[in-house]
């Protein structure tokens, strides 16, 4: 919930828009683990954000854009494991553990799945339990515009967090008014930057400073830290200019919300 006594309601229908889209895709991620992991600790691989959103690669682009790369692969992965672990499943070879029953394997997969059957795989109703499911397989990892892992590259890019430029590919670059939505949501009372930084990780997954990558990748981080301050850096800059940060001393910046009164409803309030 978002309740900002400082902002007309109209206003924040921009910021919802983002925030919800964040985490809708945060859900599908964290599914996408679970169901590749078969319940395990694992948490999705974090988002890495490049603040500068130029189209010449840097490292910190670099490694944002294999994040992105993994998030759109993760979904594929999910569903990979999700079909192997049915086609493992007891109820799978129960089904099949007569002739009769092998023969109905295609209503089997319509009931269950609501897998109607693909042509195009030269695969017919007819065919034996393995190939209807590699068929099913198939279908289900075909690129179109109605896939798991598409919906996460809608999102991502509607919402403002990820940019696409040719050549460059597309990485996590967010926008100025997602960059505001996260502020509008997190912020209440003014809070150090580093801690704004932390709470983003804490709650998203998000990585934007040296603190964070050690913490997502440790000792295996494949980019400087000295990369990760300037990125840092940069987000401080652009939150100046967008009026959500205040600098007491050359040491201590502090994120600001100026909409926000006592007894308004924020992200941090459910954190």
């Amino acid at each position: 919930m978002l309740s900002l006594s400082g902002k007309p309601i109209e206003d924040l229908l921009d910021p919802l828009m983002r925030l919800s889209a964040l985490h809708q895709v945060i859900y599908i991620l964290d599914r996408a683990q679970t169901t590749k992991t078969g319940n395990g600790p694992d948490a999705f691989p974090p988002f890495v954000f490049e603040l500068a959103g130029s189209a010449r690669k840097n490292p910190v682009q670099r490694i944002s854009a294999g994040q992105y790369g993994s998030h759109i692969m993760l979904s594929r992965q999910a569903i990979d494991a999700f079909i192997d672990a049915f086609a493992q499943s007891k109820y799978w070879r129960e089904q099949l553990a007569t002739t009769m029953q092998r023969r109905n394997a295609a209503n089997i997969l319509k009931d269950m799945l609501l897998w109607k059957g693909d042509d195009d795989n030269g695969v017919g109703r007819n065919d034996s339990p393995e190939a209807l499911l590699e068929s099913l397989r198939l279908s289900a990892l075909k690129d179109s515009k109605h896939t798991i892992w598409a919906t996460v590259s809608s999102q991502t890019k509607g919402a403002g967090m990820a940019l696409a430029k040719r050549r460059a590919g597309t990485w996590y670059a967010p926008n100025d008014a997602f960059l505001e939505a996260l502020v509008l949501a997190n912020v209440t009372d003014p809070v150090e930057l580093g801690v704004f930084l932390r709470d983003l990780y804490n709650r998203y997954r998000i990585v934007i400073g040296q603190e964070q990558a050690q913490r997502a990748f440790g000792s295996s981080a494949a980019i400087s830290l000295d990369q990760l301050k300037i990125n840092e850096q940069r987000l401080e800059q652009r939150l100046r200019v967008l009026g959500f940060v205040d600098r007491k001393s050359d040491a201590c910046a502090f994120v600001v919300n100026p909409y926000y009164e006592h007894g308004d409803r924020t992200d941090a309030d459910a954190a």
